[in-house]
C-alpha cells in the first residue's frame, strides 16, 4: 500500500481510507501508543544497535551522521517500540524465548549469540544478518511474527512514515531519499530485533 517518494497528509489520508474502519482505528491507535514509548525508548539493546548501525551504513550506504541515518534509525525504534507496546497490550502475544531462536544458536559456531556475534567480521555476524533479514524481508514469515494483518500494519507505518517525513522536511533534509517502502523494512527490522532481544533477555539502552 505504501507509496515511493515524499509522503504527506493527502497521501496518507488516501492509504488508510483503504482500511476498514476498524483497522483504521486499531492503527492509529497502534502507532499512538508506539510513538509515546519511541520518545522515551533511547535505542535498541547493545546488540541491536550496533546491527542497527551496520545496516544503516553498509546496507543502505547512510554513513553516521549523514541526514538520513537519524530518520532511519528512528524507523528501526519506531518498529521496535510497536513491538514492545503490542506484547504488553495483547494477551494473544508471547514474549520471545530462547526456543523461538534455537535455529540461529544452533548455526552460530560458538552456540551463542552476543555483540562478538555482531562485531565478528565473518561467519557469524553473516548468520545473524541472514537470520534476521529472513523475517523482515518474508511477509509471510514477518506477519506471522506480528500476527496483524498486511493492512493493520501497513496503516502503522503509514502514520509513522507520515510523522518522520514531516520531520525531515523540517530539518531540510529530503524525505524522498528515504521512501515510504524503506522505511517499512526498517521498522519491520526494529519489530524483529525486539523479539530477538526478548528471547535473549536484552533491555533497551
Amino acid at each position: 500500500m505504501l507509496r515511493r517518494g515524499r509522503y504527506g497528509q493527502r497521501a496518507a489520508g488516501r492509504d488508510l481510507e483503504r482500511l476498514s474502519a476498524e483497522e483504521r482505528a486499531g492503527a492509529e491507535a497502534w502507532y499512538r501508543l508506539t510513538e509515546e514509548r519511541a520518545l522515551i525508548l533511547g535505542a535498541p539493546s547493545n546488540l541491536g544497535w550496533l546491527f542497527v548501525l551496520r545496516c544503516i551504513s553498509f546496507v543502505l550506504e547512510m554513513p553516521p551522521g549523514s541526514p538520513n541515518s537519524a530518520p532511519g534509525a528512528l524507523a528501526v525504534d519506531m518498529g521496535y517500540a510497536a513491538r514492545m507496546v503490542d506484547a504488553e497490550r495483547r494477551s494473544d502475544l508471547r514474549p520471545w524465548s530462547e526456543t523461538d531462536i534455537a535455529d540461529l544458536v544452533d548455526g552460530d559456531d560458538q552456540g551463542r549469540i552476543d555483540l562478538d556475534a555482531i562485531k565478528d567480521q565473518g561467519p557469524r555476524r553473516e548468520n545473524l544478518f541472514r537470520w534476521v533479514t529472513s523475517r523482515t524481508d518474508d511477509p509471510e514469515v514477518f506477519f506471522t511474527i506480528a500476527s496483524c494483518t498486511p493492512s493493520l500494519w501497513d496503516g502503522l507505518t503509514s502514520w509513522a512514515v507520515l510523522r518522520i517525513h514531516d520531520n525531515m522536511r523540517r530539518r531540510s533534509a529530503r524525505p524522498r531519499d528515504l521512501p515510504p517502502s524503506t522505511l517499512d523494512g526498517l521498522m519491520r527490522l526494529g519489530y524483529v530485533l525486539r523479539c530477538l532481544d526478548e528471547a535473549l533477555g536484552e533491555d533497551p539502552r
